[in-house]
């Protein structure tokens, strides 16, 4: 007989044991390890912090404090810490507190001034609706911004528009701006605010007495309507203009800077001028105070051409428009002057010549709006020292004969070989010819530029565009140019091209435009442009074209290095969105070469140099190196 060993499983009440013995176990190891975790996480914080905190002590002994966060940051990238590994592993929040210039971690924001305190956040949407700490923008996508109650740093980011700043509250508030583009509009009585790096435009409604510092540029116009407003040393504001005053505004200036106050605020308006070359007008003069008070320069009026000629004559440093007019007569300026056209506008009768000549440093601005210089003629305004255009409109209105003799300094602005010229928001237009012609040193800022020149409708004179570098350097920034025969043409020298719009558009005739948006050629030397984003369209051709084998003038190289942007050609698709001359066919032989690292074509531009990938997306158009 067989024996059968039986093998005895757990009773019920073992397995109870069992199971108990496991929780209690559990109750006991689980906090355990979660609390060593925390701890852990807490004690990497620490260390980061405590790192963070070395190194901006290291900078703080040869750099001073830091103002913002950003300037925070770069010194903590010096050191190997970089915002993107700056999320904290435990509970509490890595924040900079920008009294001390100093990061430390906290749980929960202070009940008192956590503003000071501030906070990096992933995207927009993460911003509480109810702001405690100052808020960091990381990354480079933030386009929007909630209203702000508290201080704002837009890190790296370039596409805001516009910011907000509203509160009743008495804080003492960083903005940080990283854009051309962007508008900060200001409505806090009770505030102070310190604002670095670049604005596009600026308004306060109303702040603090002491109150709005400026430490970095606001490209355009200041407009205050109550409170004070400090230029800081080595600030730039082109114009501070107040307006519609509900209260006392008091306006401490910098140099280059031009005050000027409506009627219905010159009683409340006072200026305080510490530099040279502070501009005042509509201000009374015993509301102008400061140690360089007598050196400011009030405004010659100018109601005529007369009156024209003797302000240029007699040297003054001030010019002011009080009427619209019409002149003759070509003028030469010879000292370091402003000219204000106050909304009100010149029309030239001079022919094949411009109306004012620059031989020192001129700045043209309009403190009201819609002023400026038509002419019958193609020419305007001629540089041949420094110059600087904030505002106003331009325009060239004539044809030549093709009998006529062609001024060499053409354009309805040109600027020549050895000049400098910074072009702000102007409005040009030119009826044949060129817009803006440079051979110098050439900025331009935003600005609406419109050419009516075509190849198709004129014997002479037709092949203009609307921006043309010729030689020397031109950075162009945020500019929009329509045109028939072209909109931008680099024909030599230097150019950077960030964000432009440049369309082609058709003209009166049958034959459309038969040009480009953009026209790379070594015409007059060699050329060589970077295109840094931006929209450009052709009609009727190629968006882009980088050399010319037909009619290239001296023949010299050009080359174009596109690292983003939008190319859209025309003709329904026949034609591609990026052409390179690089075989001669003519005596002329202007050839190019193109690299492609980014961007969207309307047509595959694989096999180009720089480019890795070529796809096409849904919107049919070709994306490179996405």
């Amino acid at each position: 007989m067989k024996t059968f060993n039986k093998k005895k499983g757990f009773t019920i009440v073992e397995l109870v044991i069992v199971i108990a013995v496991i929780g209690v176990l559990t109750a006991i190891l689980v906090p355990t390890f979660v609390n060593l975790t925390n701890k852990a996480n807490d004690a990497a914080d620490q260390s980061l912090v405590k790192n963070l905190n070395t190194q901006l002590r290291m900078k703080e002994q040869t750099e001073g404090k830091n103002a913002t966060l950003t300037d925070a940051l770069e010194d903590a990238k010096e050191g190997g810490y970089l915002v993107e590994n700056l999320t904290p592993r435990g509970s509490r929040d890595i924040v900079w507190n920008q009294d001390k210039d100093e990061f430390s971690l906290l749980e929960g924001a202070p009940a008192e001034n956590a503003y000071k305190f501030w906070k990096i956040y992933e995207k927009a949407e993460d911003v509480p609706s109810t702001q405690t700490y100052s808020i960091f923008a990381k990354g480079n996508k933030w386009t929007t911004v909630p209203t702000l109650a508290v201080g704002f740093d837009a890190g790296e980011n370039e596409g805001i528009e516009v910011l907000n700043f509203e509160t009743t509250a008495a804080v003492n508030a960083i903005i940080r701006t990283n854009g051309t583009g962007t508008v900060l509009n200001v409505n806090a009585a009770n505030a102070s605010v310190h604002h670095y790096d670049v604005l596009d435009s600026l308004t306060i409604t109303a702040i603090y007495g002491e109150s709005y510092h400026e430490h970095g540029t606001v490209k355009g116009k200041a407009v205050i309507s109550q409170g004070h407003i400090e230029i800081e040393e080595g600030a730039s504001v082109s114009q501070v203009s107040v307006e519609n005053a509900t209260g006392a505004v008091k306006v401490t200036a910098n140099e280059g800077t031009l005050v000027t106050a409506d009627a219905t605020s010159s009683a409340q308006t006072s200026v305080v001028a510490n530099s040279d070359e502070v501009f005042v007008s509509g201000v009374d003069a015993e509301k102008i105070s400061g140690s360089q008070s007598e050196k400011v320069e009030t405004p010659t009026a100018v109601i005529n051409e007369t009156q024209l000629e003797a302000a240029f004559a007699g040297k003054k440093a001030f010019i002011q428009l009080g009427a619209d007019f019409n002149a003759a007569a070509a003028h030469i300026n010879t000292v370091n002057a402003v000219f204000d056209f106050a909304g009100h506008t010149i029309t030239s009768s001079l022919l094949n010549e411009a109306l004012i000549t620059n031989e020192s440093t001129l700045r043209f601005v309009d403190s009201l709006s819609e002023g400026g210089i038509e002419s019958a003629n193609n020419n305007v305004v001629i540089n041949h020292d420094k110059m600087v255009i904030d505002g106003g409109r331009f325009a060239g209105n004539r044809v030549l004969t093709s009998t006529e003799e062609q001024s060499v300094e053409r354009g309805v602005v040109y600027n020549a070989e050895g000049a400098t010229l910074v072009v702000n928001d102007i409005d040009l237009y030119i009826k044949a010819d060129y817009g803006l012609l440079n051979y110098g040193n050439m900025t331009v800022n935003g600005g609406d530029y419109l050419s009516d020149a075509d190849s198709s409708a004129f014997a002479s004179a037709r092949y203009g565009y609307c921006i043309t570098s010729n030689g020397g350097h031109m950075t162009l920034n945020n500019a929009n140019g329509s045109g028939i025969h072209g909109c931008i043409s680099v024909g030599g020298g230097d150019a950077i091209i960030n964000d432009a719009h440049a369309e082609t558009r058709k003209g009166t005739t049958a034959k459309t435009s038969p040009f480009r948006a953009l026209y790379i050629a070594g015409e007059v030397e060699a050329a060589n442009v970077e295109i840094r984003g931006g929209y450009y369209k052709s009609v009727t051709m190629e968006a882009i074209l980088t050399g010319n084998n037909s009619d290239g003038g001296v023949g010299a190289y050009a080359s174009s290095t596109i690292f983003g942007g939008t190319f859209i050609n025309g003709k329904g698709g026949t034609n591609p969105a990026i052409k390179v001359a690089n075989t001669t066919t003519w005596s002329y032989y202007g050839l190019g070469s193109t690299k492609i690292y980014g961007g969207s074509f309307s047509s595959d531009v694989s096999g180009a140099i720089g480019v890795e990938t070529c796809v096409q997306g849904e919107d049919g158009l070709w994306v490179v190196n996405a």
